[in-house]
Formats: C-alpha cells, sequence, structure tokens
C-alpha cells in the first residue's frame, strides 16, 4: 500500500450530464487540420515544433499528431487540433507557405458533426495485483 502513498487523500473529479454540458466548448471552436509536405526523414521533435511555431498565430494548438513509422521515418501526413474561433479558417490561409526548405499544405480535416466532445479515460495496470490496483484507484 505504500507505492499509493502519493494518491491517499486524492478524489476522482466526476460531472453529471448537466455539468460537462456546460463547460463543453462550441463545436465551431474546435478544429483539426491535416498536414503534409514535410520531410519524412527529420527528427519528429522538430517537425512537431516547427507546426506549432508556423500555426500558433492561428489559436490555441492543443495537439500535433505526426506518427512514426516501423522504420523510423514520420508518416506522410500529421495532424494540428486547434481551439478558437475561426482557428482552422486561419491555419489554411498558411498553407503553400515555405517553412525553411519545405512547404506545409494543410487541409480542413473536420471532426463528424454527430461527434461528442467528452473524452474517456482508460486505465492500464500491469502486474500480478492488477485486479486489486484497479479497484483502489478506482474507490480513491
Amino acid at each position: 500500500m505504500e507505492e499509493y502513498a502519493t494518491t491517499k487523500g486524492m478524489s476522482l473529479l466526476t460531472l453529471n450530464e448537466s455539468d460537462a454540458k456546460k463547460i463543453r466548448p462550441k463545436n465551431s471552436y474546435i478544429g483539426r487540420i491535416r498536414v503534409k509536405g514535410y520531410n519524412t526523414d527529420l527528427p519528429h521533435d522538430d517537425v512537431v515544433n516547427a507546426l506549432r511555431k508556423h500555426f500558433s498565430s492561428c489559436g490555441e494548438i492543443t495537439d500535433v499528431y505526426i506518427s512514426v513509422l516501423p522504420n523510423n521515418t514520420l508518416h506522410s501526413f500529421g495532424f494540428v487540433y486547434f481551439l478558437g474561433e475561426g482557428a482552422v479558417d486561419k491555419a489554411l490561409q498558411l498553407s503553400g507557405r515555405d517553412m525553411g526548405g519545405w512547404n506545409v499544405i494543410a487541409d480542413p480535416h473536420p471532426f463528424p458533426k454527430d461527434a461528442d466532445c467528452i473524452g474517456a479515460a482508460a486505465v492500464y495496470v500491469y502486474g500480478e495485483c492488477a485486479e486489486e490496483k484497479v479497484k483502489l484507484f478506482v474507490s480513491l
């Protein structure tokens, strides 16, 4: 039980449906674009940081996702996620601009109209006492 000393006294935050609706942003406030045109041999962090910098004036960037293939090269396209009214439109205006040797191409990649903004979490616990650890975590 000592390994859980840092979580003792903490409780989980739960929201009921009506509370969640109050804090959920409008769909027009959340957006994403699909980006391509970068050198897939560049280091992952360099491309992510360059994309963050390039699109930073468009709105709050919540995530830049580019998958890494088994051969350690980057996938040919990635996604930039935004918060902010009109952020995607602003980002699309930057499509085709030079980014120091490569031109980023941005295309709209909207979420499905029936997509929900509420996330989910999964807890993965490895080891012999996994069931007991999950019960302890949920009961806190």
